[in-house]
């Protein structure tokens, strides 16, 4: 009888060790798919917000340091836009307007405008199918090189007027001789716009008597050079450091950040 009382007596012991360690892998779980969901959430509400109107034949931009304003935890948004980007939900590219510029797109628009350039270039279509279906989903990186290019296309013999295509369709930027940047066609305008709101922005708050300006006075000032909104481009700035945001009681002050 003594002995069935301790063998009992272990039993609930190892049951309530399973159950401790359940809860935290349950933890940990319930933490990791928040963070996910607090990243994608990020994502679809900046997409949501691009000036689609303004931009009709780029697909909605996300910049990365858009995402840093709104997830307090950087490496959670670096490891959960990992996972997506290898999913071949998102694409993530390398932008011109600065070296740390990476903006991140729907992998499903990106096709669809990769599929517009094909529908308007006076190429053959076949060009641009092969990349979509040979490249994109076999390469996820924002940079690649003439080589691997030239294998994902072709099993043979190597054809490099498929890459002169992709160039001037604006779907592939020149970086060095031998390699290129993944590009957005037609953002043109978007990243020039971008440059020149955060110009603005930063030359708004230097007129300041302290070099500092409450969002919500900010909100309110229509941009001269950009066509992007002041909500926009603060949480690019914020995230990317520029700017820092301190809270007041009447709302969060906005000042550069080296100040």
């Amino acid at each position: 009888t003594n002995m069935n009382k301790v063998s009992k007596a272990n039993i609930n012991k190892n049951n309530e060790s399973v159950q401790q360690f359940e809860t935290i892998i349950d933890d940990d779980l319930i933490a990791a798919s928040e963070a996910q969901s607090e990243t994608e959430m990020s994502l679809q509400a900046m997409w949501n917000n691009f000036p689609k109107k303004t931009y009709p034949n780029i697909p909605p931009i996300c910049m990365y340091s858009q995402l840093y304003s709104f997830v307090k935890n950087r490496s959670d948004v670096d490891k959960n836009l990992d996972k997506l980007k290898r999913e071949g939900k998102v694409r993530i590219f390398k932008l011109l307007s600065g070296k740390n510029d990476f903006a991140v797109v729907s992998m499903k628009e990106y096709i669809n405008v990769v599929e517009l350039s094909r529908d308007k270039s006076k190429e053959k279509p076949s060009i641009f199918d092969n990349f979509i279906s040979k490249v994109i989903p076999n390469y996820i990186e924002p940079h690649i090189t003439k080589k691997r290019l030239l294998d994902l296309l072709f099993d043979g013999d190597k054809d490099e007027n498929h890459i002169s295509a992709m160039v001037n369709a604006g779907i592939l930027l020149m970086d060095e001789a031998d390699s290129f940047w993944f590009a957005i066609p037609l953002s043109g305008a978007y990243v020039a716009s971008l440059s020149r709101g955060r110009k603005e922005i930063l030359s708004m708050l230097k007129r300041q008597k302290f070099k500092e300006l409450l969002l919500r006075d900010m909100e309110k000032k229509k941009l001269r050079y950009s066509t992007l909104s002041v909500s926009y481009l603060v949480k690019d700035m914020l995230g990317s450091g520029s700017l820092e945001s301190v809270p007041t009681t009447v709302g969060p002050l906005l000042r550069m950040s080296y100040l």
